[in-house]
């Protein structure tokens, strides 16, 4: 057996030297493999912590934005602080120019007084025909030659002729402070042997000039609350912002009890509060009164009903009146019989290119983005917003009740009922439904019966009709759930709806394609400027 060849000390010595290099360049190696993993990942976390340090700054920049002082505000503006009026309220100069800056940043030019709870009489000519308000002390004394039942001021002209501050605030928690106003009606003894309510209003013109009037806040019982209770005259061009008012029935920002006309008015940071009959300009609208060209600014305002009838615009419209081009963007809820636009609306009524926007609109009973129980005419009026209930809830209306036409509208919000008659555009129809589409989200949450849920209707009852409309929003319900209509028991003709949008087919269903280039009638036009995703839109939009 060989044993393998032997070394000498001299070749043992060699091969170690070998060995001792050879480990050294391995050594090196991992030494320099080592680094380079350190310091890429050295590079990867000081990229990551960059790009979370930018989130995080974005964070603060955004918080910082939302969180403004007032000192941000007077840097913004190149501003000097003149004086503290009130922890929301201070006046500063630019340029010279003496201002009123608010804590949320608003600008009014000039000095603007808060109330001090007092008034000035104005004095009044026996030929004058117009009278001129240019200080709060002022619209007191003319508030209560009205409450006092003395004047009504009909075939006058009554201007506001500057911004006004009534001091009245809403703290961050809720509660009220500063002064209180008394809403604009003179409640009398009623005439013995009558039940009718003896009231005397206002009835005259009572032009805003395009001015505000802030921090008016009424705490009442009594029914007929708002800046004006009663109205039979016209109020124009006016604005109120930050301002609270509650009462009993018939509460409004604007006018409780509306016997006249309002134009080109508007509310901004309001909450409006009652039992029954509220809106947020009129709780109700008596037979030939109107309103026109009225919005709510931004969509941070409430109106809320303890009971039912709540609107956005009017909570309770009467006969042979109507609403033109006004919109809503406040948050309303409210029992039963609650709307975007109206809580409940009677024949005779018009309701014509008004919307709802970006708002919350809750109830139980007869819920509509625009109207909770119509029986109003509605054209060329849309709803952007979320509407839930829990039976009767539809798009537009809860129900579209006898003499009540739906026409040349659409809805894009989601509806969501606990219960039965659900619909996009209504969610029972009594009436007619002509040329309307729906793109909303339409269920019904019950599991335990069926229901009727439908795309533009949940139900069709017989005498009515739903003609020349379409439906590509998702249907969810359990019983009569269809595209168009949920369970029909009147006429459909010229109606489509997407395939996708639930799982039954009928021959009203549509491929996308076939959806994007229907044949409805003249009423709509192809969608031109990609506003509703290439589906057919209406021809006014």
């Amino acid at each position: 057996m060989s044993t393998g060849r032997r070394y000498s000390k001299k070749e043992y010595g060699k091969l170690n030297i070998i060995k001792v290099v050879i480990t050294i360049i391995i050594i090196c190696i991992a030494i320099f493999c080592i680094y380079k993993l350190v310091n890429r990942n050295k590079t990867t976390d000081k990229s990551e912590v960059k790009e979370l340090g930018r989130e995080i700054i974005h964070e603060e920049q955004k918080i910082k934005e939302k969180a403004k002082t007032i000192d941000d505000y007077v840097e913004q503006y190149n501003a000097v602080l003149i004086d503290k009026v009130k922890d929301d309220t201070y006046y500063i100069s630019i340029d010279g120019k003496e201002c009123t800056l608010y804590s949320n940043g608003n600008l009014a030019d000039g000095k603007i007084p808060l109330w001090n709870g007092e008034s000035k009489e104005i004095k009044i000519d026996k030929d004058t025909k117009a009278i001129t308000i240019n200080t709060a002390e002022e619209f007191k004394w003319f508030a209560d030659q009205i409450i006092s039942g003395e004047k009504n001021f009909k075939g006058l002209d009554v201007v506001l002729n500057n911004n006004l501050d009534l001091g009245g605030r809403i703290k961050d928690d809720g509660t009220l402070d500063g002064n209180k106003w008394n809403s604009i009606v003179a409640i009398l003894e009623k005439v013995e042997g009558s039940n009718e309510e003896n009231l005397k209003g206002f009835a005259g013109t009572f032009d805003g000039n395009n001015h505000w009037i802030r921090g008016m806040i009424i705490e009442s019982n009594n029914n007929y609350q708002g800046l004006f209770g009663y109205s039979n005259g016209t109020i124009r061009n006016l604005s109120l912002v930050n301002c609270y008012i509650s009462g009993n029935e018939g509460v409004g920002a604007f006018v409780g009890l509306n016997a006249g006309k309002l134009d080109n008015c508007r509310i901004e940071n309001v909450s409006v509060n009652g039992t029954t009959k509220v809106g947020g300009f009129v709780g109700i609208n008596m037979t030939d009164s109107h309103i026109e060209n009225c919005s709510t600014e931004k969509d941070n305002s409430t109106i809320n009903a303890s009971g039912d009838y709540a609107g956005g615009i009017v909570g309770y419209l009467n006969n042979n009146s109507d609403i033109s081009n006004c919109e809503n963007r406040s948050d309303i809820n409210g029992k039963n019989y609650v709307g975007g636009l109206v809580g409940i609306s009677f024949f005779g009524t018009e309701i014509i290119n008004s919307s709802s926007i970006d708002s919350k609109i809750l109830g139980e009973d007869y819920v509509g983005g625009l109207v909770g129980y119509s029986q109003s005419g509605i054209d060329k009026c849309f709803n952007k917003s979320v509407v839930a209930g829990t039976s009767h809830v539809g798009g537009i209306a809860g129900i579209n009740y006898v003499m009540g036409n739906i026409g040349l509208s659409y809805n894009s919000g989601n509806v969501d009922a606990k219960d039965d008659f659900v619909g996009g555009i209504a969610g029972l129809n009594n009436a007619t439904i002509v040329s309307t589409y729906n793109t909303g989200e339409v269920m019904s949450k019950a599991t335990e019966k069926e229901v009727s849920v439908g795309g533009i209707c949940g139900q069709n009852l017989s005498e009515s009709a739903v003609n020349n409309s379409y439906n590509i929003g998702k249907i969810i319900g359990t019983g009569y759930t269809d595209g168009v209509v949920g369970a029909n028991f009147g006429m459909i003709s010229n109606c489509y709806y997407l395939e996708s949008s639930i799982k039954a087919k009928t021959n009203m269903s549509k491929t996308e394609e076939e959806m994007k280039n229907l044949k409805l009638d003249d009423d709509f036009k192809p969608d031109s400027n990609n506003t509703n995703n290439g589906y057919l839109v209406l021809n006014w939009q």
